[in-house]
């Protein structure tokens, strides 16, 4: 009886192999298992025929599973065949590996599931790997899971678009990245490069025919070219201009004026008050503000009128999208536009000026109160995991990545097969 049937047993290679010698380095913290074959066949790699006709045999070394604080290698013989099907000599396809790779699938597998939670660097420490081995084995299982993971069916009705920056070269425009977020989910289902209509469309087509036609509602920024694929291809959706980016925009706004009241001021505690440094004063919401931040806005207040009245302008804004009715919404909405013409403040009026053609889309908000607040809060995550890998130089694979990390493509929702190749 083979004394080491019980560590092929624990190992899953009881099968195909049978242990000839173990090794064992203790300085160096490592095991080699030298293997037998007990099967004399094997699978063409070509179109996977079965064939005893042996013509040659390699020694492979495979990086496998760590064991106990040990490292462990296996090394058995790998066959090329000769196939009747093909006509030629193939090497074989086993389970166990892939074509041209020192590692088994498992422990390919492995330094995927690492590269889910760290950075690239960070599993080559780990695993004693050089960073770029772990690069494209990552890759390559992305794309491998992008090919055969089937996508989730239980998706929207309620999806949220934005874009994210990917690098800007020098002297060259930037460069983005469209991603479509699932707010049921809250995950990125899909994305395309770019940020233009054509992004746009790649991203909503990605769903399918039916889940297009029951999308209820879509949450973009004031994007034209998002809001035209929308309408081209998920015409019964809602398409909502949500709170988050009409604030963002009235924030910039807001701030435009405190540039202008700046410029303008001669008192030295207004100045001061007014420098970048103490923008958040006006950007915060009265009730969000410390004491100390507090007792700087009622001094500012007191030491220009203008200030005042942008306060109010803002209240006005923000009283608009607590409402939970339209009609209501409409008549702050009035109010808003009031204040805005009293107060003539050319920061606000250029505000009001460039809203005026997203109106019908900002009302859409009462009726889905969707936002992209959701998509903002995943688009910091990816933003850190950009930063902690310093950047992607392959668009693609930080497509990849985003879906790994932030979306659905990843061993919590789809794990890989356990056998290489043997997909559903």
């Amino acid at each position: 009886m083979n004394p080491w049937q019980d560590i092929l047993k624990f190992a899953g290679l009881q099968a195909d192999f049978e242990i000839i010698d173990i090794k064992q380095f203790r300085k160096l913290k490592k095991l080699e298992f030298y293997l037998n074959r007990t099967d004399d066949s094997g699978s063409c790699y070509q179109c996977g025929q079965r064939s005893s006709c042996i013509h040659s045999k390699d020694k492979i070394r495979l990086k496998d599973l760590s064991c106990f604080e040990y490292e462990v290698e296996l090394i058995f013989d790998r066959y090329t065949l000769y196939c009747s099907k093909c006509r030629g000599y193939r090497v074989e396809n086993f389970w166990l590996l892939r074509k041209g790779k020192g590692f088994t699938w498992r422990y390919e597998k492995h330094i995927s599931r690492l590269c889910e939670e760290t950075t690239n660097a960070a599993v080559g420490r780990l695993e004693r790997l050089n960073d770029k081995t772990v690069y494209n084995i990552d890759f390559e299982l992305l794309n491998l899971r992008l090919t055969h993971q089937p996508p989730p069916e239980d998706l929207g009705p309620d999806y949220s678009m934005d874009e994210i920056h990917w690098r800007t070269k020098k002297g060259k425009h930037p460069k983005f990245i469209t991603n479509l977020v699932d707010l049921t989910h809250r995950k990125v289902v899909t994305n395309a490069p770019g940020r233009d209509q054509e992004s746009a469309r790649n991203c909503l087509l990605w769903l399918s025919k039916e889940q297009r036609e029951e999308m209820k509602s879509i949450a973009v920024d004031l994007h034209d070219s998002y809001i035209a694929a929308v309408k081209q291809e998920c015409k019964k959706a809602l398409i909502v201009l949500d709170r988050f980016h009409v604030m963002k925009l009235f924030n910039e706004s807001m701030n435009e004026f405190r540039k202008d009241q700046l410029k303008l001021a001669t008192d030295s505690d207004e100045i001061q008050l007014l420098k970048g440094r103490n923008k958040w004063i006006l950007l915060s919401r009265p009730e969000n503000l410390s004491k100390t931040g507090k007792i700087l806005l009622e001094e500012l207040k007191g030491l220009n009128e203008r200030v005042l009245e942008a306060l109010l302008i803002k209240e006005q804004l923000v009283a608009f999208f607590d409402e939970q009715d339209s009609k209501e919404a409409k008549k702050q909405w009035i109010k808003f536009h009031e204040l805005v013409v009293q107060a003539d403040i050319k920061a606000f009026n250029s505000f009001l000026i460039r809203m005026q053609k997203w109106i019908p889309y900002l009302f859409n908000y009462f009726q889905s109160r969707i936002s992209s607040g959701v998509i903002e809060a995943i688009n910091h995550k990816i933003k850190t995991v950009r930063a902690m890998a310093y950047g992607y130089r392959n668009e693609f694979y930080y497509q990849l990545k985003i879906l790994q990390r932030v979306g659905f493509l990843n061993s919590r929702f789809w794990d890989l097969p356990k056998i290489q190749g043997l997909y559903p």
